[in-house]
C-alpha cells in the first residue's frame, strides 16, 4: 500500500499539520452527518458509543449538510428537461391523434415514420445522457484516487466527495472498492476505537459488495483482504485465525488479476512475515482450535518484498522497514540495520509514516552496535 509522495518543503509540512487538524475536525463532522443519515434509515445502526452520539447530538448546524449535499442544479435542469420533454411529447401525440382523425385516407406509414423519429430523437439523448454521466464517473474516481495520494485533509474531501454519490453509485464496483478504501484510510488514522471498528466494518461491508458485483476484480479482492485485516483488532483469538485464511484467499485472487501491483506483494509479505514470527506456543493454539498454520518463513516475505520494490514507482518506508524485521528474524543484524537507516532516510508523507518512523528510531537504538563501519 502506498504512502503517498514525499515532501519537498517546510511549507509542505505546514500543509500536513492543517491538513491532521481539518482531518480531526471533519471525521467528527463526517460521523455527525452519518449518525443524522442513518436515524432516518432503518436498515443501518448507529454507533454504539453513548458518549460519541451525546457529543454527536450537540451539532446540529446545517453548515455541514450543506457542504457535502452538493449543488442541485444538475438534477433540477434534468428533472426541468424531463418536464418540459414530456409535456411537449404529450402536445405533440395529441396533435398527431387530431391529425389522424381528420385525415383518415392519410397513409399508414408516414405517422409511423413520425413517432419512429421521436424515438430516436429520444434514443439519441438517452445515449448522449448516459455518455455524460459515464464521463462525469471517470472524473470523480480520478480526481478521488489524486485526493487519496494526499494528505490526510485531501483524504477525508476524497470520502466526502465518494459519500454523496453513495446512492447513485451502490451498483458499480468501481465506486464501491474506493469507497471501502477511503474507509480504510479513516480507520488507520484514526486514534478513537469506536469510529475505527465503524469505519472498518462499514467499509468491509463496500468491498463485500465490489467482489459480489465483480469477482474479476483485483482492488475490490485487495480492500477486502486488508479490511479483513484490520478487522482482527476487534475479534477474539479464534476468529483472528480463521479470517487469515480469508485474506489470505482475497490476496491471492487480488495478485492473480493484476500481478503487477506492488502494494499486493508487500500485503503479502507481511503476511508471511506474521506467520513466520508465529511462537511456538501460539502456532500450538492455533493448531488445536483449526489446525496447522501455513509455513512461511523470514526468507518468504523478503522475496516478495523486493518484488515490490522492483515494481514501486518510489521507495516506500514501510516496505524498507519490514525488511530490516525480516532481517532481524533471520538473526542478520548487519543487514537489518542497513534497512533501517534507509527507511529513516525516507520523507514523512503521510501520518502512517510518523508511526513507522517510531517503530523504527525504536529499531535502531536496538542494533545501531551492528552498523558497518
Amino acid at each position: 500500500m502506498s504512502t503517498g509522495d514525499g515532501f519537498s518543503s517546510k511549507k509542505t509540512l505546514l500543509t500536513v499539520g492543517a491538513g491532521v487538524l481539518i482531518g480531526a475536525a471533519g471525521l467528527l463532522t463526517y460521523y455527525a452527518h452519518n449518525e443524522r443519515r442513518k436515524t432516518k434509515n432503518s436498515q443501518q445502526k448507529p454507533v454504539s458509543d453513548l458518549t460519541l452520539r451525546d457529543f454527536l447530538s450537540l451539532r446540529k448546524s446545517s453548515a455541514y449538510e450543506n457542504s457535502i449535499t452538493g449543488s442541485s442544479e444538475t438534477l433540477t435542469s434534468r428533472r426541468t428537461y424531463k418536464s418540459c420533454y414530456s409535456s411537449c411529447k404529450s402536445e405533440y401525440d395529441t396533435a398527431s391523434e387530431m391529425y389522424s382523425i381528420e385525415n383518415t385516407e392519410a397513409d399508414d406509414s408516414e405517422y409511423y415514420d413520425i413517432s419512429s423519429d421521436d424515438e430516436d430523437l429520444a434514443l439519441s439523448l438517452n445515449e448522449e445522457n448516459s455518455v455524460n454521466e459515464r464521463e462525469n464517473v471517470k472524473q470523480l474516481f480520478d480526481q478521488v484516487d489524486l485526493l487519496m495520494k494526499g494528505n490526510d485533509g485531501e483524504r477525508l474531501k476524497a470520502l466526502h466527495l465518494l459519500k454523496k454519490k453513495e446512492f447513485e453509485l451502490t451498483e458499480n464496483p468501481e465506486f464501491l472498492w474506493r469507497f471501502a478504501k477511503a474507509h480504510q484510510i479513516q480507520a488507520s488514522i484514526s486514534s478513537n476505537p469506536v469510529i475505527k471498528k465503524q469505519f472498518v466494518y462499514e467499509g468491509l461491508e463496500y468491498a463485500s459488495k465490489a467482489v459480489a458485483l465483480d469477482s474479476t476484480n483485483s482492488d475490490a479482492h485487495k480492500w477486502f483482504a486488508i479490511l479483513t485485516g484490520m478487522q482482527t483488532d476487534f475479534l477474539p483469538i479464534k476468529e483472528k485465525i480463521q479470517t487469515a485464511n480469508v485474506f489470505q484467499e482475497h490476496l491471492l485472487l487480488a495478485l492473480k488479476y493484476k500481478e503487477c501491483d506492488y502494494s499486493l506483494h508487500y500485503l503479502l509479505a507481511r503476511f508471511k512475515y506474521e506467520i513466520a514470527n508465529t511462537s511456538w506456543w501460539e502456532r500450538k493454539m492455533a493448531a488445536a482450535l483449526l489446525g496447522e498454520l501455513p509455513s512461511f518463513t523470514y526468507s518468504d516475505a523478503i522475496k516478495d518484498l523486493q518484488r515490490s520494490e522492483e515494481l514501486s514507482p518510489t521507495p516506500s518506508k514501510q516496505c524498507r522497514l519490514l525488511l530490516a524485521k525480516c532481517y532481524v528474524g533471520e538473526g542478520k543484524y548487519e543487514t537489518a540495520i542497513e534497512h533501517l537507516d534507509s527507511a529513516k532516510g525516507l520523507p514523512v508523507a503521510t501520518k502512517e509514516d510518523e508511526v513507522f518512523d517510531q517503530e523504527i528510531d525504536g529499531l535502531i537504538v536496538k542494533y545501531q552496535g551492528y552498523r558497518k563501519l
